[in-house]
């Protein structure tokens, strides 16, 4: 038998080069894709977690807020003049938690760890990197302009507070500041 010729249809060696380059372009397009995909998905991912985690930081300085508000409203309050968490309005020795600077300061008080004015503790936060602390600062005495306006009986004295509370989310390097102020 003699071989089978075949015609080559012409310009067919030339396409398949073609074929070839197209495929894999293709193919280049659809893993840059892919890659670019898992970056976002990454990064979203990411952004999640911060948010979640001030989150965490917010709730645990609110806690200390209202703990600080428990002890504000106890019977005595102790002295404001020597730190250790209790401070005169702008005491050069309390701590600076804002702007540049970071004093730590004479003391303050860290949620579940020293609730002040109370024998009992209460249950520390979980899932954050440090407990909640906070401070108070007294304003001077104001007197009450409604009292009694006879001769030689005394105004009545007001007293208000500033708190500043700081807390601390998953992380210890995400804190959230925050200050209420508060009249006995």
């Amino acid at each position: 038998m003699s071989p089978v010729r075949t015609r080559a249809v012409p310009g067919s060696g030339q396409q398949r080069g073609v074929a070839l380059f197209l495929a894999l372009v293709v193919l280049l397009i659809i893993t840059i894709l892919g890659v670019s995909g898992l970056q976002t998905t990454t990064l979203e991912e990411r952004m999640a977690a911060n948010a979640r985690d001030r989150d965490m930081a917010f709730q645990a300085a609110e806690a200390a807020l209202l703990d600080a508000e428990r002890f504000l409203n106890n019977a005595v309050l102790g002295d404001f003049n020597n730190g250790n968490g209790r401070y005169r309005l702008n005491a050069a020795n309390r701590p600076i938690w804002h702007g540049d600077g970071r004093q730590v300061g004479n003391g303050v008080f860290v949620y579940s760890v020293n609730r002040p004015g109370t024998g009992n503790q209460a249950t520390a936060l979980a899932g954050v990197a440090r407990q909640p602390e906070y401070f108070v600062e007294q304003y001077p005495a104001v007197f009450s302009s409604g009292g009694s306006l006879e001769a030689g009986v005394p105004a009545d004295a007001m007293s208000f507070y500033r708190v500043t509370a700081r807390g601390f989310g998953g992380r210890e390097n995400t804190v959230v500041v925050l200050q209420i102020g508060f009249q006995r």
